[in-house]
């Protein structure tokens, strides 16, 4: 993004993400790794659903796209999107056994989040959507809900169980990015008695589902790896450390 587009956005988690940045590269100015860790995953957020240059050409479809991201190019998908970065990251660290650190920093990293939305969305208690948006992917990852539809699926192919969860995921990540369009705020959806969906209006655009759902298969795949490398790189100094004190 541009410093002009920058300094006239509406994203208040983008200009701060934007000044941590400038913060790390400034070599007068000294950041914790702390700091530096959690500027870092804000800034991965910031990334989803950018404009890209081609799609401000007038052309009617690259014009739908571009106005499809710009609708979901804020705050409010941030949060939710970062609500997946988090409940990736503490998955993480429960395979990998990082226990302590998941117990002792990650909560730190979590209430930072947390506030900072607050502040962006101007909003309070969104530590209860967040909870319940990690109640909602342990559901996923627990099988309990697998009856999904996602574009470029299809329902009669035989998948792995694994695939069948990650699916469920990214269906349920994908719209409740979609009632986020416009900045709207994120809030708590309640499940059914059987506890195997989510009571959630459904988008049925099937262009704009499409285009939100591969946007977060490009974050995942470009972004996360970074965000889950940041992790593990400071817990191997967290490690380190403890070493030479030890």
């Amino acid at each position: 993004m541009k410093k002009d587009d920058l300094e006239n956005s509406n994203s208040k988690i983008r200009i701060w993400a934007k000044k941590e940045e400038e913060k790390s590269k400034d070599q007068n100015t000294k950041q914790s790794m702390h700091e530096a860790l959690f500027g870092a995953l804000i800034y991965g957020l910031t990334n989803f659903c950018e404009t890209l240059p081609e799609e401000q050409k007038i052309d009617q479809n690259t014009e739908l796209m571009g106005k499809i991201r710009r609708k979901h190019n804020n705050d409010a998908s941030f949060f939710e999107l970062g609500c997946y970065l988090f409940f990736r990251i503490d998955l993480w660290c429960f395979k990998n056994h990082h226990e302590e650190w998941r117990n002792r920093r990650l909560s730190i990293l979590i209430n930072q989040f947390i506030s900072l939305f607050e502040e962006a969305l101007d909003t309070e208690k969104l530590v209860l959507v967040f909870n319940n948006r990690l109640d909602l992917y342990g559901k996923a990852i627990r099988g309990k809900l697998t009856r999904v539809s996602l574009p470029g699926r299809n329902q009669n192919q035989t998948r792995s169980d694994n695939d069948k969860i990650q699916d469920a995921i990214y269906f349920y990540l994908t719209q409740l990015i979609l009632k986020t369009g416009n900045n709207t705020l994120p809030k708590i959806y309640k499940f059914n008695k059987e506890g195997d969906s989510l009571i959630v209006p459904i988008s049925l655009d099937a262009f704009e589902i499409f285009l939100i759902f591969n946007g977060i298969l490009a974050w995942e795949k470009y972004i996360l790896p970074v965000s889950i490398k940041a992790i593990e790189n400071s817990i191997i100094i967290d490690e380190r450390s403890n070493e030479k004190r030890s």
